[in-house]
């Protein structure tokens, strides 16, 4: 597996840890199962370029950065306008981080793939 790979399998870990994380404090099953669809098909994703289905696995892994990446987005907006944040946007704010980066890293892996020079 390429670093890519791991980068991203690190990525979807953090995603189903910061699902899990806030079902344990607020008990909101929803962000339980939005960090576990999200997490698994962001891995599955990843699986799929390991096993020569490069362009299905990397859509699959676009759709998943997406959602996470602009649904954490839209919260901190959403925190920022109301002025009524209970806790500091940490959890939030790291997830719009790694999306960037990892989506950064998954528009080099598509340029790569369709420039092989």
């Amino acid at each position: 597996m390429k670093l890519y790979s791991w980068i991203t399998i690190l990525y979807s870990t953090l995603i189903i840890a910061s699902g899990l994380f806030r079902y344990i404090s607020t008990n909101s099953a929803n962000a339980l199962w939005f960090g576990i669809v999200m997490g698994l098909m962001i891995t599955i994703g990843i699986f799929f370029c390991n096993f020569k289905f490069i362009k299905t696995g990397l859509i699959l892994h676009a759709i998943g950065l997406t959602f996470v990446g602009g649904y954490f987005i839209v919260k901190i907006a959403n925190g920022l306008n109301n002025s009524l944040i209970e806790e500091p946007p940490y959890r939030e704010a790291s997830l719009v981080v790694c999306s960037l980066i990892v989506g950064l890293l998954n528009i080099k892996e598509w340029l790569r793939i369709k420039n092989p020079n």
